[in-house]
């Protein structure tokens, strides 16, 4: 068997000529999963569903204490809101997530990573 690093260890050679094919294997796999952009659009998808949650809210509050009375400008906040909602579900459909990430995202939630009040939590449920 030849020495592919020069004269020494061979059994170290081929440990060593073993762990670098295997990283450029998994370094290959990481870009074409391209785990990074997949994280990123869910992170984002995510902000976008709680913006539109806030701004329904505050309608909501601003209906009930009658601040927001005009039915024309009710119904033209509504369409805006309808607008995000369908923006963020296409958007939302290039990264799709399964029961365990949702699961994941459940039990860090539960953990203490992401902070919400029970209101908030309540709205999922």
């Amino acid at each position: 068997m030849a020495v592919v690093f020069g004269n020494g260890n061979k059994i170290g050679e081929i440990l060593a000529l073993m762990l670098t094919i295997i990283s450029t294997v998994f370094a290959g796999l990481q870009k074409t999963l391209d785990f990074e952009k997949q994280a990123s659009g869910n992170r984002k998808i995510g902000g976008m569903y709680l913006r539109i949650s806030k701004k329904i809210n505050l309608m909501l509050c601003m209906m009930a204490d009658d601040i927001l009375v005009d039915k024309e400008e009710i119904i033209k906040r509504a369409e805006a809101i309808e607008q995000d909602i369908a923006e963020a579900n296409e958007l939302g459909t290039q990264f799709p997530t399964n029961d365990q990430d949702f699961q994941k995202a459940r039990q860090g939630i539960r953990g203490g990573e992401e902070t919400y009040t029970d209101e908030d939590l309540s709205l999922w449920q």
